[in-house]
């Protein structure tokens, strides 16, 4: 048995569709461009500081090698100064030792005149 029910298709009014303010795809878009853009920065920054670590591991090894050359120019320069060097150069001289000195003695009446 079949009952036959008297049926309309009434036509629901729709609602008002309000415009969508916050779309998910471009919220999406933005975070996904800007997680790249912090992604480039991070590796920029990570380059130039392995770059400026390099240049600093070789300023401080040309820093470690002038305080060595200093110690040595330093040492030397203490050799040469020595009492010990300079004595041992005298006699390479040909220098004659002093004696008595006389000095010379002028009257007061002498007078240079032009």
């Amino acid at each position: 048995m079949t009952k036959k029910i008297k049926c309309s298709y009434a036509q629901l009014s729709a609602p008002t569709a309000r415009p969508n303010r916050f779309n998910l795809k471009y919220l999406n878009y933005g975070l996904f461009s800007v997680v790249i853009m912090l992604g480039v920065f991070y590796l920029y920054n990570i380059n130039d500081l392995t770059v400026k670590g390099f240049a600093l591991k070789q300023l401080n090894t040309q820093v470690a090698s002038l305080a060595d050359q200093q110690a040595d120019i330093e040492q030397q320069a203490n050799n040469l100064e020595s009492y010990y060097y300079l004595s041992a150069q005298v006699p390479k001289l040909n220098m004659v030792a002093v004696g008595n000195i006389d000095y010379l003695t002028a009257n007061q009446a002498v007078v240079a005149r032009r």
